[in-house]
């Protein structure tokens, strides 16, 4: 073996044993230097840009399928479904500031622009409505204010 593939060996048998001394060391270490850390990872991006994106782009080529995949997983679960709300309300002009919590089975309706309210999708589905149209709003932002009212979330 060549000197340096043997150093390389050592270095990873020797972190493999002391793995959790190794894992509060370097937890430290950022804690007490993060600024210096931040000063110097910014550094290096804005020298390394071009070489940065490249190598991320070809790590994207070669593994686009599974990309693909553990995307589309992460959109199914509670936290990607929350991001892709706010996403797609965003694109659509209007904020996201819920009202109250989310809950299993159900949507979010804004009330206007801003604001939304979590009901369940039986109500919000019963009554056609557009916001952007202001068609039938009256009637569907009376019943989300009437469901936030018995389940006692205080919102204004």
């Amino acid at each position: 073996m060549i000197e340096g593939e043997t150093k390389k060996a050592y270095n990873k048998t020797y972190y493999l044993l002391h793995r959790e001394k190794a894992k509060i060391s370097n937890k430290t270490y950022k804690l007490l230097h993060s600024a210096e850390l931040k000063v110097q990872m910014s550094t290096y991006y804005k020298t390394n840009k071009e070489r940065l994106s490249a190598r991320k782009k070809s790590y994207y080529m070669e593994n686009r399928s599974e990309r693909l995949s553990k995307d589309k997983f992460f959109r199914q679960t509670p936290k990607g479904k929350a991001i892709s709300k706010r996403h797609k309300s965003n694109r659509r002009g209007l904020n996201f500031v819920p009202l109250n919590e989310w809950f299993t089975g159900s949507e979010a309706h804004h009330v206007d622009k801003e604001y939304v309210i979590y009901v369940p999708m039986e109500m919000h589905q019963s009554n056609r409505h557009s916001l952007l149209k202001d068609r039938n709003m009256g009637m569907i932002n009376g019943l989300a204010f009437k469901f936030l009212k018995e389940k006692g979330v205080m919102c204004f």
